[in-house]
Parts: structure tokens; C-alpha cells; sequence
């Protein structure tokens, strides 16, 4: 039995009949010489990346289950439908890897030419989608491996064009309470400084007015362990990553597990390590697992910063 006939069998009722309806686009995400020129127009598809990509989608193309597993993702992503029930079995290797890469790569590319439309900066474009074959590289970190598995929840974002790389940070259409509002994602090693990351967001809200101007934005929201209430306890002082916090109005997310810092800290996916074997390579490694041996944990939380809020911190900057 495929692997879609698998899916198909494991699915329930409603999902089933999503499952065969996305056999009857026409849509081709397989499509080579496609794959390989949205890469190459923007420079986004790094040699490494590529080798292993047309690997693997030769490798789909001869499997069956694997080319309709790649329409039926497609055709969820399209519909907003949740993915859960179509995660591959990842042991598959190469094929189960990448079977989210090409459906989300020919969205980003449909995605790509609306904001060519608007007039958005080539280097944007860029930048934004050049996200895809990082997260496809990071997997590496993870799993041990080029490829998805990591990062497959993640990947659609992409796929829908709502992130943009402006300035230091990963922005994204969203909404807040009903509002438009513009989401906050920091990449690993960006650093944090009130002032900078102030006019960075300050950059992010004129791009929106300017290329994207029916959204009306209300401000911007984030929701991350950074904004941890617990994260000045753990390093015992004013840092650059509490007074950042700091910035926004916080609100609870009913994080109840403090598991953020494995991923995002530490670089770990589950079943995580004992205390005793988390590295200590950096002071908040080092600080995070002292913290935590005492029995208590940092939580992620949610922050809102309204557009009026955020002209008057620049003001006084």
C-alpha cells in the first residue's frame, strides 16, 4: 500500500474526503524547470539544497503515493486545511523529506509574483523566501538531515507569503484581536537593541502601508519565550532580551510546559535530554539550566505593542 492510500485509510471521514477531492487539481508543483527557475530568479536555491531537492524529486516523481501525497498537500495548504493528517513517515528518507518542499515552493513562487505586482524591493522577495531553504538546511541541526521534518508546520507560512524579511526581523500578516496587525518572529542571532529593534519596526509598518495598504495595522504582536516574565530571573539583571520583552504589553498563551528553550535555546527537538546533559557553551545556556535544575521553567508568552505605543517609544529614542 502508498503512502497516500495509508493516509487516505487513516484519516477520518471529513479529511478522507478533502484527501480525494485534491486529486482533481490541475495544479503541477513537480514541474523541474519551474523549481529550478523561481530558485534561480530570486537566488534562493542553494547548491546543496538543490542537489538533494532534484534528488528527491525524481525520487517522488517515480512513487506514486508520493506524487498524490504532494497534490493532496498542495490542495490543504490552498484550502487553509490542517496538515496533521498529511505528515509522511519521515523514515521514508529522501521522498518524505521533501514532500512539503515542492508544494510549498510553487505557492511561494505564486506568491512571489503578487508582490512583484505590488512593487515590493527584488531584495525583499529575496530575503523572505530564502526562509524556505533555510528552514530546509536547519533541519540538519534537528533531525540530521537536509530536509522538512522540523520544520513541516512551519513551512506553510511561506508558502501563503505572509513573511517578510525587513531589516533585522521575519514579519507576518496577521490578526490580533480581530485587527490586522503585523506578527513578530526573531531569527536565531539577531541581536537585541531597544532603539535598533524599534526602528526596525517602525521599517515593517511603513513597507505594510506602502505595498500592502489595505491592511489597516493595529500594531504588532509576538508571542515567544523571549517575552518570558521568568527570563530577567534567570540572568539576574537587566539584559538586552528583558528590556525587549519589556517593549510590549504582555499576555498569556497558556504555555504550560516552558518546552521553548529546547528548540529554540538549546536546538532540540523531543524526547528532550536530561538537565545534567544540556550544554553550557554560552552564559544563557549556562544560566537557563541552572535555572531550570532548581525545578522552575521559563514560559512563552505573548506581547502586543499598538501602533500609538510604538510612536511614542520612538519619540523618546
Amino acid at each position: 500500500m502508498n503512502v497516500y492510500q495509508t493516509i487516505l485509510n487513516n484519516s477520518d471521514a471529513e479529511m478522507a474526503v478533502h484527501i480525494r477531492l485534491s486529486q482533481e487539481i490541475n495544479e503541477d508543483c513537480l514541474d523541474k524547470e519551474r523549481i529550478i527557475s523561481f530558485g534561480e530568479k530570486f537566488d534562493i536555491f542553494p547548491s546543496n539544497v538543490k542537489t538533494v531537492a532534484l534528488e528527491a524529486l525524481e525520487e517522488i516523481k517515480s512513487d506514486e503515493g508520493y506524487t498524490v501525497l504532494c497534490k493532496a498537500i498542495l490542495y490543504f495548504m490552498k484550502n487553509s486545511l490542517p496538515l496533521n493528517c498529511l505528515m509522511p513517515p519521515f523514515e521514508d528518507g529522501i521522498k518524505a523529506e521533501f514532500a512539503i518542499f515542492f508544494p510549498v515552493w510553487y505557492m511561494a513562487q505564486e506568491n512571489a509574483e503578487d508582490m512583484e505586482h505590488r512593487g515590493v524591493p527584488k531584495d525583499i522577495i529575496s530575503k523572505s523566501f530564502a526562509g524556505i531553504c533555510s528552514c530546509v538546511e536547519a533541519n540538519k541541526t534537528f533531525k540530521g538531515c537536509i530536509g522538512t521534518s522540523a520544520y513541516f508546520f512551519w513551512l506553510p507560512f511561506h508558502a501563503h507569503g505572509k513573511l517578510f524579511m525587513i531589516n533585522d526581523f521575519q514579519y507576518e500578516k496577521k490578526e490580533f484581536n480581530g485587527n490586522p496587525a503585523i506578527g513578530i518572529h526573531i531569527p536565531s542571532g539577531t541581536k537585541l537593541d531597544v532603539c535598533q529593534n524599534l526602528l526596525s519596526f517602525k521599517g515593517a509598518l511603513d513597507f505594510f502601508a506602502k505595498y500592502y495598504p489595505e491592511l489597516k495595522i493595529s500594531g504588532f504582536v509576538c508571542e515567544s519565550w523571549l517575552l518570558s516574565k521568568e527570563i530577567e530571573e534567570v540572568m539576574g539583571r537587566k539584559t538586552n532580551i528583558s528590556r525587549f520583552g519589556d517593549m510590549f504589553d504582555r499576555y498569556d498563551i497558556g504555555d504550560t510546559k516552558g518546552d521553548a528553550v529546547y528548540r529554540f535555546v538549546y536546538k532540540l527537538t523531543p524526547p528532550y535530554p536530561e538537565l545534567d546533559d544540556l550544554p553550557e557553551d554560552t552564559t544563557l545556556r549556562k544560566n537557563l539550566k541552572e535555572y531550570m535544575k532548581t525545578g522552575k521553567r521559563v514560559y512563552a508568552c505573548g506581547g502586543f505593542i499598538t501602533t500609538e505605543k510604538l510612536h511614542d517609544m520612538l519619540r523618546n529614542y
